[in-house]
């Protein structure tokens, strides 16, 4: 029975600083394959969370995906949880397809992939009549069935269907086309498919678009792409979509070689929003026994993911506290003066550091003496975070009522110094306390009755990032027998 008089509950709303960071460990590669996903999926882009929902999407390794498919495959082995995937490809590239015959014969059914690529040739398909209604099988090259469609009385009713993830029924065209019943067919294969002719770099960082801002903040990479052009489209990405590049370079065995390849890299205005990374890894082959090679910007996509899943983004994933567990080698590597001169010209490599094979190597192309802070690719991720994290809190905000009383004002400005502690307590941040971190305003001047009366909050924001260790000196003192050692402090 229900008590007799006025019962209150009460709750309490989840506050705009709350909640869980937004994550920065996501990987997103752009590249070329042989198929892409189906229209259907309503997107360019396909989420993984596995080398198999790769496959599934965008097809077994083939030459054409080599690199592709070893980048995503690395991420996973690496300790990659999840990435976005899109294919390269552009109007050159065709679907494949069979036109299936009545009993004329004339032309009565076409069956096309659904994405044009070589990956199309090796789809088969059968036809099969009973009752004076059709079936049709779609199977893979070794006559596995994957998909049936039918029975059907009319080629209208199969042209209606629309559920195979594999292909797609349509009117034929051609001299003496009907919409007659297809004979009975063997499974034949679909033909005619083929990839692009000549993807440019330009199309590999045109493909880029495929990743909107709404899919968060992580690591972006064209695997394999070394040129400016790559590096350049890849940068502007990054600075745009909140995001970070991972930099592949052409092997060389030669410092003063990388260096000129980096060129004048450094001197973008966009230029922390990413690192390079030289020399391709060893992994191992599809035969057992065998070996293959991947891009390095795979392996820092891995990284930064173990590094985001910590919660501080500032942290360098290089050195032996870092293995690589997939990796077994480089293509190339370099004596520690090579990796000094190349980490003073914002060049990454990578080094098997007592028996431990591992990146060396954690800094942007930016010069040291033009910026004390983002030369370190650690605060360059560090403020990927904040700005994400920073945008999710203010959005808690948008439509609130500027009040006159500050209510708005005042939450806002705990919520943001809330993140600060936040980012500090994991210690990406700089300082003894939290607030010597960092400290967000929101109060007059940043706000007034005439920003407010254009509908305006406004917030600043200072922090100080935590730096990484990049030399690490030790001074070893010898002292006589007869002398007293003098206490660490």
């Amino acid at each position: 029975m229900s008590p007799l008089g006025v019962t209150v509950t009460t709750n309490e709303l989840l506050q705009a600083g709350a909640g869980i960071p937004v994550g920065t460990g996501t990987a997103f590669f752009a590249g070329a394959c042989d198929q892409g996903p189906p229209p259907s999926l309503g997107t360019a882009y396909v989420r993984c969370f596995s080398i198999n929902d790769y496959v599934t999407a965008f097809g077994q390794r083939s030459t054409t995906s080599a690199a592709l498919y070893d980048a995503v495959d690395t991420f996973f082995h690496e300790g990659g949880s999840v990435c976005y995937v899109t294919r390269v490809t552009d109007n050159t590239a065709t679907s494949a397809s069979l036109t299936l015959q009545d009993s004329g014969p004339h032309p009565t059914v076409t069956v096309t992939a659904l994405t044009p690529g070589t990956a199309g040739n090796n789809i088969y398909i059968a036809a099969s009549i009973a009752s004076s209604k059709v079936t049709i099988t779609v199977q893979d090259a070794a006559g596995d069935v994957l998909e049936t469609h039918g029975p059907y009385s009319t080629t209208a009713a199969l042209f209606a269907d629309t559920t195979s993830a594999y292909v797609s029924f349509a009117q034929a065209t051609g001299s003496g086309n009907t919409t007659n019943l297809p004979v009975a067919l063997s499974a034949t294969a679909l033909s005619g498919g083929a990839d692009a002719n000549d993807l440019t770099d330009a199309s590999h960082v045109a493909a880029l678009a495929n990743f909107p801002a709404s899919l968060g903040p992580g690591t972006v990479a064209l695997p394999g792409k070394t040129s400016t052009i790559a590096w350049t489209g890849l940068l502007a990405h990054a600075q745009a979509y909140n995001r970070f590049a991972a930099l592949d370079m052409a092997d060389s065995p030669t410092a003063a070689t990388l260096i000129t390849a980096a060129g004048t890299t450094g001197t973008a205005a966009n230029a922390s929003w990413g690192m390079f990374a030289t020399s391709t890894c060893i992994i191992p082959g599809i035969t057992p026994g065998t070996t293959r090679t991947v891009a390095a910007s795979a392996v820092v996509a891995a990284l930064r993911a173990q590094v985001a899943a910590t919660g501080n983004n500032v942290q360098a994933p290089a050195g032996r506290k870092w293995p690589l567990q997939y990796v077994t080698g480089f293509t190339n590597t370099y004596n520690d003066a090579d990796m000094a001169t190349l980490s003073a010209a914002g060049i990454n490599t990578f080094a098997i550091r007592y028996n431990v094979p591992c990146l060396f190597g954690w800094v942007t192309p930016v010069s040291r003496a033009t910026d004390q802070i983002f030369w370190g690719a650690g605060p360059a991720c560090e403020r990927m975070a904040l700005v994400a994290d920073g945008a999710r809190i203010m959005e808690g905000f948008l439509f609130a009522t500027l009040d006159g009383q500050n209510h708005t004002i005042t939450a806002a400005q705990g919520a943001l110094q809330a993140l600060i502690a936040e980012h500090w307590r994991a210690g990406a941040l700089y300082g003894e306390t939290a607030a010597d971190a960092g400290s967000a305003l929101v109060a007059p001047p940043v706000n007034t009755p005439a920003t407010e009366q254009a509908g305006q909050l406004n917030a600043n924001m200072q922090v100080r990032f935590g730096e990484d260790a990049m030399t690490a000196n030790l001074s070893i003192t010898a002292v006589p027998i007869t002398q007293t050692v003098t206490p660490s402090a």
